[in-house]
């Protein structure tokens, strides 16, 4: 069996892909609405390491 056919034939790393993709959806919806509403009142010092953690979180979801 030839490398490209046993990927096809492997399962995903996720059991639900659309409720993963959904849940990632919300989660960077809610976190731009954070992010919009924090802007005016703190300033860049604290939403730069927000979206830096932010980020991290969203490569480890994906």
């Amino acid at each position: 069996m030839s490398e490209a056919e046993e990927d096809e034939t492997r399962p995903g790393r996720a059991r639900y892909p659309i409720a993963l993709a959904a849940g990632i959806g919300c989660y960077v919806l809610a976190a731009i609405a954070g992010m919009f509403v924090l802007a005016d009142d703190f300033g860049p010092g604290l939403l730069t390491p927000l979206w830096i953690a932010h980020g991290v979180l969203l490569i480890v979801l994906i």
